[in-house]
């Protein structure tokens, strides 16, 4: 399946068209509205930027979700990372790696 015409790579559209259910998935996941904007703002920058590679398998709306979901994934591991050197260096731990 080819990219239709009428998809394009306009983040202005893509968030008229989809960002209340974005918003409302990350809100959903992370349950805090600043965070939850951020998200939805590197999620459309990350599509936007990898438009050339969308192949039009799904709709733009999957897309976009599969790309959020993964940047609050990264998001959540990343701070659970920061939390346990946070946790080491009051415990005067300082974890391996």
């Amino acid at each position: 399946m080819e990219k239709f015409e009428t998809q394009q790579a306009d983040p202005a559209v893509w968030l008229r068209d989809h960002g209340d259910h974005l918003y409302e998935y990350a809100m959903f996941r992370l349950n805090d509205r600043h965070i939850a904007e951020d998200m939805v703002q590197e999620t459309l920058l990350a599509g936007w930027k990898a438009y050339d590679k969308f192949q039009g398998h799904s709709s733009i709306k999957t897309w976009l979700t599969t790309i959020l979901h993964n940047k609050i994934v990264d998001f959540v591991r990343k701070a659970a990372r920061e939390k346990l050197v946070f946790r080491g260096e009051d415990l005067d731990y300082e974890l391996p790696g």
